[in-house]
C-alpha cells in the first residue's frame, strides 16, 4: 500500500473537523429513521431520544460507538489460503469482484441475464486471480434462482469455487442464520463463528437517513454473530442527496456513522468499514453516474474520514464505468476510479472487475482486463521499495561510460522482475501484425475461457458439500 505521508487528499484537517462537527447536528437534530421496531427499542434503552422510527443520536453515542469499533480485523480463508487483514497494518489494498449486476455482455456488446453458471464462473475467475481477496456477494444476480434461497444457496456455491473469505447479502435473521450454518459445516465446527470472521455483508441505507426493514435484519444478524459488516450509502445527488459536493461528504458520513452506531450497540467490537460509495446524477436523465471525477471528489474525502479522523477500515467502489461497451471510455474512466481510490489509500475494493453501465452489466473480457490494471496497479502501490539504488549504483560503477547493460549479469538476475502486461500489446508494429494483429477482447476472451476450462473441479470438500446440500434441501423444504 502507499505510504501514509503520500496519500492523496482532497480536504485539509479543518475541513474534515468541519465534516465531522455538521453530521454530528444533522444525526442529534434530524434523526435517523430505523424500520425495525428491535433495534429502535435498543437505542431507546440507551438513552436516546427516539420519536416512532426515528431516532436522534447524541454525540456521546457517537463517540462510544467509535471507541468500540475496531481499527483492523483479519477475515478467514478455508483450505490453506492466507487469511485477510483488513485496516490497520494493511500491507496492500483488498480487493473484492463486483456487485449486483443483472446482465452478462459478450465481445459483440450483446447482453443477456446473469445465470447461477455465470456467477459460478465469475467465482473461478476470482479464485484463480492474485489480485482478488475477497469472494461474493453477488457479482452477477442469477436469474435463474429463486430470491427465497439466494442467500443460502449462493453462500453455497461460493464456497464450492473458492476458498476465499466470503462477501454475503441482504438476509433475513432466518435467512442469514442459515448462511452462518453452512458456513460452519465448511470449516468443519459449530460455533467456529464465535470466535472468527469469516463473512461480512454491504449494509445500504434508503438515502436520505433510512434504513429499510431488511437492512436492519441483516445488520442485527451480522452484528449478533459478531461478523463484518460494510456501511455503504448509495446517494444520487439531487436526488437522495443534495447537489454539493461537501453536503454529500456530511450525508453520507452521517448515514455511516448512524449504521456505525447501531452495530457497536448490538454488539461491542463487531467489525465495521466506513464504504464511500457516492454516484454522481446525469441531471438529463437522473441516471446514475459511476465515472464522475467530482463522485471520486466526495469519496475521497469520505475515506479520510474514515483513516484520519475514526481511525477504522475504509472502502469503496473502484472500478465502475458508465460505458456501454469495453471501450476507450471504459478504460479510462476504470483506471480513473481505480488509481485515484488506491492512491488516498482506501483498504477495501469493490465493483472492480469486469462492471460497466453503471453497475448493471459484468462483461468476461473486461473482467480479464480489469485484473490486469490491478496488476499495473499494484506494482505502482509498490513505491520506489520494489527498486534497490545501492546494487544499482555498485552495477553502474562496474560497467562505466559507454558499457554494456545488456551483457551484465544484473540484467539477466532482474528482467523477470519488470512488469510486463498480460494481456495489452507491447510488440512494435510488425511483431503484432506478424501475429495476425491480435484484437484486445479477443485474446481477453481466450483467456477467461482457459481459467474456466483449468478450473472446473470443486474446491470445497466432498463430505462438506454433501452435508451442506442436505442442510440445504431441508431448509428449502421447510
Amino acid at each position: 500500500m502507499i505510504h501514509q505521508d503520500h496519500l492523496l487528499r482532497v480536504a485539509d484537517a479543518r475541513t474534515l473537523e468541519q465534516i465531522h462537527v455538521q453530521t454530528l447536528r444533522l444525526l442529534a437534530e434530524t434523526g435517523v429513521v430505523f424500520n425495525s421496531e428491535d433495534i429502535v427499542t435498543r437505542f431507546k434503552q440507551k438513552g436516546e431520544k427516539v420519536s416512532g422510527k426515528r431516532v436522534y443520536l447524541s454525540e456521546g453515542m457517537i463517540t462510544a460507538a467509535l471507541e468500540t469499533c475496531p481499527n483492523s480485523f483479519t477475515m478467514t480463508s478455508r483450505n490453506g489460503i492466507a487469511p485477510v487483514h483488513v485496516g490497520e497494518g494493511q500491507q496492500s489494498t483488498v480487493v473484492s469482484p463486483g456487485n449486483g449486476t443483472l446482465f452478462i455482455q459478450d465481445l459483440f456488446g450483446e447482453r443477456r441475464r446473469a445465470t447461477l453458471e455465470d456467477f459460478d464462473n465469475i467465482t473461478k475467475l476470482c479464485e484463480n486471480s492474485a489480485n482478488v481477496n475477497l469472494i461474493g456477494s453477488i457479482p452477477v444476480d442469477p436469474c435463474d434462482v429463486a430470491e427465497n434461497s439466494k442467500p443460502a444457496l449462493l453462500a453455497y456455491h461460493l464456497m464450492q469455487y473458492s476458498n476465499k473469505p466470503l462477501i454475503g447479502q441482504a438476509a433475513t435473521r432466518q435467512e442469514a442464520g442459515e448462511v452462518f450454518d453452512i458456513i460452519e459445516i465448511a470449516f468443519g465446527r459449530k460455533g467456529f463463528l464465535d470466535d472468527h470472521v469469516a463473512i461480512s455483508y454491504s449494509v445500504n441505507p434508503a438515502s436520505p437517513l433510512c434504513f429499510e426493514p431488511l437492512t436492519c435484519e441483516t445488520i442485527l444478524a451480522y452484528a449478533q454473530k459478531k461478523q463484518g459488516l460494510f456501511i455503504l450509502p448509495g446517494i444520487m445527488p439531487g436526488l437522495t442527496g443534495p447537489l454539493d459536493a461537501m453536503g454529500l461528504v456530511v450525508l453520507s458520513n452521517a448515514e455511516i456513522l448512524a449504521a456505525l452506531a447501531c452495530i457497536q450497540m448490538i454488539n461491542p467490537g463487531t467489525p465495521v468499514v466506513y464504504t464511500a460509495g457516492t454516484f454522481m446524477v446525469n441531471m438529463k436523465n437522473f441516471y446514475a453516474v459511476t465515472g464522475s471525477p467530482q463522485a471520486a471528489l466526495v469519496n475521497i474525502a469520505g475515506i479520510q474520514m474514515a483513516r484520519e479522523v475514526y481511525k477504522i477500515p475504509s472502502r469503496t467502489m473502484a472500478g465502475l464505468t458508465d460505458a456501454k461497451r469495453v471501450d476507450y471510455q471504459a478504460g479510462a474512466e476504470t483506471m480513473q476510479n481505480l488509481t485515484l481510490y488506491i492512491a488516498a489509500g482506501v483498504h477495501v475494493i469493490n465493483e472492480c472487475l469486469g462492471v460497466m453501465d453503471s453497475i448493471t452489466t459484468t462483461s468476461y473480457e473486461k473482467w480479464i482486463l480489469d485484473d490486469e490494471l490491478l496488476d499495473r496497479l499494484k506494482c505502482f502501490s509498490m513505491g520506489l521499495g520494489q527498486m534497490h539504488i545501492d546494487n544499482s549504483l555498485g552495477v553502474m560503477l562496474e560497467v562505466g561510460p559507454g558499457g554494456n547493460y545488456l551483457e551484465h549479469d544484473s540484467t539477466l538476475q532482474n528482467y523477470r522482475s519488470i512488469y510486463m502486461p498480460a494481456i495489452s500489446d507491447w510488440n512494435p508494429y510488425d511483431m503484432w501484425e506478424k501475429k495476425g494483429k491480435p484484437d484486445l477482447l479477443q485474446k481477453a476472451g481466450e483467456k477467461y475461457r482457459l481459467i474456466l476450462e483449468r478450473h472446473r473441479e470443486k474446491v470445497l470438500m466432498p463430505e462438506a458439500d454433501r452435508e451442506i446440500a442436505v442442510y440445504l434441501d431441508k431448509a428449502l423444504k421447510g
